[in-house]
């Protein structure tokens, strides 16, 4: 059952938090905070995993992208709204980004139907969705399809998307816009083993947000590539603890405030955390 929480602390964190029940549905995968309607103040946004009737190994169902405004008090119901109600298989992940700027923000999400962007118009109980496919990802019968994660980047003025693809896939990918706003896709590496999610990040401070893909398979590594251009075509591959980290998710932060962006991994089979500190000449 996909329950869905929220830990509220009673005054000292340090004390047993309260639980509050939010939600119940098949399964709840994947969730994140975004304000979709540009007041200021966050809405939850929960990603279930699969449909109700889906079984594998095709996960043949629908399966609903929903969210929830926080009420004034937090015990009280969380309605549930809908987002998107025609996704199919396995949603693996959202991610809030500012797609075209401005105050609201948007969602990518990434499964069996490939990249999918959601963005919302008008306010209050007017507030309407609009999903748009912007690429397919692995084109393959399930499980062997669409894609596992999303990220928007940045090559200095010019955005891209990065990608692991297929679900739970061994490709990392790079879509960049043509003049016609189509996405074209690049295979940037082939070989992970079961790559999970994707993160970004400026490593060496010039402009161009770099790739993180982790590697939950056999021979388990964290793989880095540094872009080498401005239109995303060369990307120089590094591996990082090569072994030592079966990344399932890795953020990306300045943690010690030195003017350099490091990496946080959390692995499933190493049963670990680590943070790797980066150690390259700062530009400020």
């Amino acid at each position: 059952q996909g329950l869905l929480w929220m830990l509220q602390h009673q005054g000292d964190p340090r004390r047993p938090w309260k639980a509050i029940k939010i939600d119940a549905l098949t399964t709840s995968h994947h969730v994140g905070w975004a304000d979709v309607d540009g007041d200021g103040k966050k809405e939850l946004i929960n990603a279930p995993l699969i449909g109700p009737q889906a079984l594998a190994p095709r996960y043949e169902d629908r399966v609903p992208l929903v969210y929830y405004r926080i009420p004034k008090d937090w015990t009280s119901e969380w309605k549930r709204e809908t987002i998107d109600d025609q996704l199919t298989g396995v949603l693996h992940r959202l991610r809030p980004v500012h797609w075209d700027g401005g105050k609201r923000e948007q969602i990518l999400t990434a499964g069996f139907d490939g990249i999918v962007l959601h963005q919302a118009s008008g306010t209050g109980d007017k507030l309407r969705w609009e999903n748009k496919l912007l690429a397919r990802g692995h084109e393959e019968a399930p499980p062997r399809a669409g894609a596992s994660d999303v990220r928007l980047g940045h090559l200095n003025k010019r955005r891209f998307l990065a990608a692991v693809e297929p679900w739970h896939g061994n490709e990392v990918v790079v879509y960049t816009e043509d003049a016609a706003g189509r996405w074209q896709r690049r295979v940037i590496f082939s070989e992970l083993v079961e790559g999970h999610e994707v993160a970004l990040g400026d490593f060496n401070g010039n402009g161009r947000d770099d790739i993180v893909a982790g590697d939950r398979g056999k021979g388990a590594s964290v793989h880095v590539f540094y872009a080498q251009d401005d239109r995303g075509e060369k990307w120089d591959h590094h591996v990082i603890d090569r072994g030592g980290m079966a990344a399932s998710g890795c953020a990306t932060a300045d943690l010690n405030a030195d003017g350099r962006v490091d990496i946080v991994c959390i692995g499933a089979a190493t049963s670990n955390l680590k943070w790797y500190e980066n150690v390259a000449p700062a530009r400020r």
